[in-house]
């Protein structure tokens, strides 16, 4: 019964909030919109840089308030992927170095985020952006220019959500259901000294179990190199969480839309040769993300995998090997983190 309700409780489609259309549209146009330009003008590889982001800026939700208060929550949403990209830039081309300071880093990240609710909540954005720019500057020839088209595509929601602001007053007067806000964060209570938080030995458990995790995940790759073992880390940061549950639902989600999500892409890799067939896919995937995303992980995993895939891969060349990988280095992340779940109290126990 209790796997039952788990699997039940997996597949569970949120309607706490209603589908907002200018979300949809935005999403879409802003991923799409940068691969037809760049696709027109002979720069294919350009329009995928620019289109990842807006890809990893767009939060999917809308902006309300004032014109001050909008500009605000853009500018807070977009401070972590402009300092992850710093540091990307400042750290990438030192091999073992670098994937030693990247898991020290979003340690980091993750010990500062027990200060606050805002400050776990920029941290678990932050981590993310960090590993993915730090890939794409890793594999990337010109650096600096393919991170200056990252960040002028992460303007891009920003621009089209002000754009279609009086589109979205005008759904909230028809409709009064709830949207989900892309609010700007409560600051941090003065009461609140990180200092006071990281003595306590529970406060270390996430980054600890976190650090172990992506630890593993390093020694993988440097044993497999070229199986793309790079996922590992990707997962365990996506599904490993702050409260130690063995099992997590968002494990057994992220496993299983990760499997859907790679079928997807095998599917479109081997049937979608046209470059226009493969930009309408990407389209339709991006309109997709706002849909699925808080409303169910295991479908935004399905969604977000084959859009991954087709944008950093620059329209989808892998084979089916190379999908395999990373299919398998999913379950390999997810499975550490399962491990490190069931370790962890124990060490925890015999430590106080």
């Amino acid at each position: 019964m209790a796997d039952q309700g788990h699997l039940r409780e997996a597949l569970q489609w949120s309607r706490s909030t209603r589908i907002n259309a200018v979300s949809v549209a935005v999403s879409a146009v802003c991923i799409g919109a940068p691969l037809l330009v760049a696709a027109k003008v002979g720069h294919a590889n350009a329009g995928y840089a620019v289109a990842l982001g807006a890809m990893l800026a767009d939060r999917g939700t809308p902006l309300l308030g004032s014109l001050r208060e909008q500009l605000k929550s853009s500018a807070k949403s977009l401070a972590p992927l402009l300092l992850s990209s710093i540091i990307a830039i400042a750290i990438a081309g030192h091999g073992i170095a670098t994937e030693i300071a990247l898991v020290g880093l979003i340690s980091l990240s993750a010990a500062i985020g027990s200060a606050s609710k805002t400050a776990a909540t920029t941290a678990a954005r932050f981590n993310p952006l960090l590993l993915i720019i730090a890939g794409l500057v890793e594999n990337t020839s010109s650096r600096t220019g393919t991170l200056v088209l990252v960040l002028g595509g992460a303007l891009l929601p920003t621009f089209a959500q002000l754009l279609a602001r009086p589109l979205l007053l005008r759904a909230l007067r028809s409709d009064p259901t709830p949207l989900e806000i892309d609010a700007a964060a409560a600051p941090i209570p003065a009461t609140i000294r990180l200092s006071q938080k990281l003595r306590s030995l529970s406060a270390w458990d996430y980054p600890i179990r976190l650090a172990a995790c992506l630890s593993a995940g390093i020694v993988l790759i440097r044993v497999w190199p070229g199986h793309r073992m790079d996922w590992v880390l990707l997962t365990v940061i996506l599904t490993i969480r702050r409260q130690t549950e063995v099992l997590p639902v968002r494990v057994t989600q992220r496993a299983l839309g990760t499997v859907a999500g790679v079928l997807i892409a095998e599917l479109i890799m081997t049937f979608a040769r046209v470059g226009l067939v493969v930009l309408v896919i990407i389209v339709a995937l991006g309109a997709l993300r706002p849909i699925t995303k808080n409303r169910n992980y295991l479908l935004y995993s399905a969604v977000m995998t084959p859009l991954i895939l087709l944008i950093v891969d620059r329209g989808g060349h892998s084979d089916s090997s190379v999908l395999a990988d990373r299919l398998i280095a999913t379950l390999i992340g997810a499975a550490l983190v399962i491990a490190a779940n069931l370790i962890s109290p124990k060490l925890m126990r015999s430590s106080a």
